[in-house]
């Protein structure tokens, strides 16, 4: 058996300064880290860390104001709290261009973005554009012949919306879903004429 060598020196202590991607808490431990900068300065700077704490999701910061005073305390503070947690904030983007010049340049490697010159920049997976109240794109269904159970499926699938806009649609078609269902025609199948109608309608 091998002996263990004694020895007078101090223990020696390391520590991990980084979250270790791939572990099962790293989701929680850089949520956290966030959160735990922001509560540990809650009370100097209350209005920073308290849009810290209910404006981020994940890594993406979105909050807005109607004045510019406001936003720009809200530059300022975020930005200050953030830098002792070591946090640096980048890509910027603002539909005011008076206040992207109040952020540094000096930032290493940050992004400001105009939206006033941009299409937009995509967040939360969604496109915002200040150019527009609503805006949205259409990709044409491709007319066939024959309509099967399948290709509505595909369809309805194909439907992103996380804002519910085109709701009353989706429940419509699921709707037809549900009839179709009923049927119980094969995947494959030709649909029957009054389900056609209604799957036109709805497209």
């Amino acid at each position: 058996m091998a002996t263990i060598k004694r020895s007078r020196r101090a223990v020696q202590t390391y520590e991990l300064t980084t979250v270790t991607y791939g572990t099962a808490s790293a989701s929680y431990l850089t949520i956290k880290a966030l959160q735990q900068t922001a509560i540990a300065i809650k009370d100097s700077q209350p209005f920073g860390a308290e849009i810290i704490l209910r404006y981020f999701y994940v890594d993406d910061l979105l909050t807005g104001i109607n004045f510019k005073t406001e936003a720009q305390r809200i530059i300022a503070e975020v930005r200050n709290i953030l830098e002792k947690g070591k946090f640096e904030l980048k890509k910027w983007a603002s539909n005011e261009p008076e206040l992207l010049q109040t952020i540094p340049t000096s930032c290493s490697g940050s992004t400001i973005l105009n939206l006033d010159k941009s299409e937009g920049v995509n967040t939360l997976g969604l496109q915002w554009s200040t150019t527009d109240t609503l805006q949205y794109s259409l990709i044409p269904i491709t007319t066939v012949k024959i309509i099967t159970k399948r290709q509505i499926v595909s369809h309805i699938s194909k439907i992103f919306d996380p804002l519910g806009l085109v709701r009353p649609f989706t429940i419509r078609a699921k709707i037809l879903m549900q009839e179709i269902w009923k049927l119980k025609v094969d995947w494959n199948e030709s649909l029957p004429l009054k389900m056609r109608k209604i799957w036109s309608c709805c497209k």
